[in-house]
């Protein structure tokens, strides 16, 4: 995992979402013309063209608007000539002009358009909750992702190790050696031939996202890279890579200590000291860029750690 990764799955969101933002966008759009226009013929009232400019840049306040003006449209109950389009009374019966008969206000054409009208206006609402809910989805998807790929580069610059503190004050990071470090990232961690790993950052260019990203990793003497987030060390605190991604969290030790509804272990000591993972054999190991060992080359455990684990009650 690395920042890499949160951009991909964030390039990956708007790819998906966009499109589908976009499409509901323009049926909304259509939608609440066919709305405007059929309502504006059942009503017998020449809509103008501003009404459908502004419905293309404003949909949601025009299409508001349009229902409430709708309603005061002075010829709803007029004949309309259906050959030169003359209006007229609903008490004549014929076009002066064309002499011919005028449609009823009730003929079924014009009824039709009402129909059509009201069942555009239905899908324009459904489809703008839907164009709204997909873009929040979307919105929340991506800030969320941003904040935990912020929050991944904040820990790389972090360290999970415990430090001793002498009676000086000054802390020190050890490896399984007993070597002491000042800066917990310089630790270096040892295979079971004595080879030597040793925690790296690296920037690498990526062109599609025009910038950088960092990577971590742990590299070996002869300068081959080990991806920090497969690195484990075993219970005897030697180095091993889990190439085939089989080892897992133990979730049995997290709920024998985080599980009890009475007591529980405050989340700080339980990362140092309870924190780690098995394989399906049950082979106990811990994360590398976390585990820690005290001056005797000793893995820190809530027994031999330098402070006792905390306890407290549930609130």
């Amino acid at each position: 995992m690395d920042e890499m990764y949160f951009m991909e799955h964030m390039m990956e969101n708007i790819a998906i979402f966009t499109p589908i933002v976009s499409l509901l966008q323009i049926l909304s759009l259509v939608f609440v013309i066919l709305y405007m226009n059929y309502i504006a013929k059942y009503k017998n009232h020449d809509l103008s063209v501003a009404w459908y400019i502004l419905a293309f840049f404003f949909p949601v306040p025009v299409a508001i608007a349009f229902a409430i003006k709708s309603k005061k449209f002075r010829h709803e109950n007029t004949k309309v000539c259906s050959q030169c389009g003359d209006k007229y009374p609903e008490t004549f019966s014929m076009c002066s002009r064309c002499l011919i008969d005028l449609p009823e206000l009730d003929d079924p054409s014009r009824m039709k358009k009402k129909k059509l009208g009201k069942i555009f206006c239905i899908l324009f609402w459904i489809v703008t909750v839907a164009t709204v809910v997909t873009f929040g989805f979307l919105c929340s998807t991506v800030f969320e992702q941003t904040m935990d790929m912020l929050e991944y580069e904040e820990s790389l610059n972090y360290s999970y190790r415990i430090g001793i503190t002498d009676e000086n004050g000054e802390t020190a990071y050890y490896d399984k050696e007993g070597n002491a470090y000042t800066d917990p990232n310089e630790v270096v961690i040892y295979g079971r031939e004595g080879e030597v790993y040793t925690f790296t950052v690296k920037e690498i260019e990526n062109d599609s996202i025009d910038g950088t990203y960092e990577e971590t990793f742990y590299v070996d003497e002869n300068g081959k890279e080990y991806d920090s987030y497969l690195c484990y060390v075993d219970e005897d605190g030697y180095f091993y890579f889990d190439e085939d991604e089989e080892i897992f969290y133990d979730e049995a030790n997290y709920e024998e200590f985080f599980g009890d509804s009475e007591d529980y272990i405050d989340e700080e000591t339980y990362r140092y000291y309870y924190d780690r993972y098995i394989d399906d054999d049950g082979n106990i190991f811990y994360w590398a860029e976390e585990v820690s060992w005290n001056e005797n080359g000793e893995i820190i455990t809530a027994e031999n750690g330098p402070n006792p684990p905390v306890i407290k009650k549930a609130e």
